[in-house]
């Protein structure tokens, strides 16, 4: 998958529930990385980021910067959507995902897209 197709699988999952005050999903991205990462030095988009796909284990997933611990997801299937800075992961999108399957203790790792800045 090209990374001009992962930000759209991106912004497609970013556009549910879009609140009015964000405007666009690049606008949602950015606002909650920010809040994770207060100091992110860029704007979040395809000319300041890559996007990578990668498989999180359980372990993992308890590693990951969330807002709370609800485990109530909308839906189980669909690719986590994380920002990586500063050696940490922030989530995106996919927090009661996340919580679910570390309650059930789901043994089958997660999708995840993983926005990273460029070097």
């Amino acid at each position: 998958m090209t990374g001009g197709s992962r930000w759209a699988e991106i912004y497609d999952v970013l556009t549910w529930r879009l609140p009015p005050s964000d405007v666009t999903p690049q606008n949602r991205s950015n606002r909650l990385a920010r809040e994770h990462f207060s100091d992110l030095p860029v704007f979040l988009g395809p000319d300041t980021c890559t996007v990578r796909e990668d498989l999180l284990p359980l372990e993992r997933l308890a590693e990951l910067k969330r807002w709370h611990l609800r485990a109530k997801p909308n839906r189980l299937d669909g690719k986590l959507v994380l920002v990586a800075y500063k050696s940490a992961l922030g989530v995106i999108d996919g927090n009661n995902r996340i919580s679910y399957n570390l309650e059930s203790k789901e043994t089958t790792p997660l999708r995840a897209l993983i926005i990273e800045l460029r070097e």
